[in-house]
């Protein structure tokens, strides 16, 4: 499986990185911490799952993952926050069609069962 992690928080891709390792062992993991640097990388290679951060500089992750979905319909969706509301869920949903929801204000293990869940949701395994 092929990750494409965009945060602008470089501790956080690290987390990730590992974190995602432990989900599969075999995964890719790209990561950037700039929207534009990550749509590059999806015109240029295929990616299974984006994940993004809601608070990114210059535009915002739903934005990225709306953009992502028209460029690159069959890649999962996911988007990350620390301050979940029922709107910015509803504006995931009906702009990105987003996957899923990681909560990145839960402990780590959380985190990464959520991102489990989602994963093994489309891919039925």
């Amino acid at each position: 499986m092929r990750f494409l992690l965009v945060d602008d928080s470089k501790p956080a891709l690290v987390l990730w990185r590992a974190l995602l390792a432990q989900i599969d062992p075999s995964a890719v993991v790209d990561a950037t911490d700039t929207a534009e640097d990550a749509l590059a990388k999806l015109r240029s290679r295929d990616y299974d799952v984006v994940v993004a951060d809601q608070h990114l500089p210059g535009i915002s992750g739903i934005d990225l993952l709306e953009r992502a979905r028209h460029e690159r319909p069959d890649v999962r969706r996911v988007l990350m926050t620390a301050l979940p509301r029922v709107e910015l869920a509803l504006e995931a949903i009906r702009r990105a069609r987003v996957d899923g929801f990681v909560r990145t204000d839960r402990s780590h293990e959380e985190m990464r069962e959520e991102m489990r869940s989602i994963v093994k949701q489309r891919s039925g395994s």
